[in-house]
């Protein structure tokens, strides 16, 4: 079983979020960060990203260039 990199670039993230939700991501942001962890939830303006630590991270959609993540391939 092989592993495919997705990236979903900011245009595209209001279509694509709700495909997403539940997945492990890294989440890109403009200043250069990336933040690692499952998508929990968004609203029209935010993403809620829960860490490893069980810790949750609000995240504004406009501070977010790309999401990047596995897809398996069978």
């Amino acid at each position: 079983m092989s592993k495919r990199l997705i990236r979903v670039f900011a245009p595209q993230l209001t279509e694509q979020i709700p495909t997403l939700i539940g997945l492990e991501v890294n989440v890109v942001l403009l200043d250069g960060n990336t933040a690692f962890g499952r998508l929990e939830s968004s609203t029209t303006g935010d993403l809620v990203l829960r860490d490893l630590r069980n810790h949750k991270h609000p995240l504004l959609l406009s501070a977010i260039e790309e999401i990047v993540y596995d897809e398996r391939v069978d």
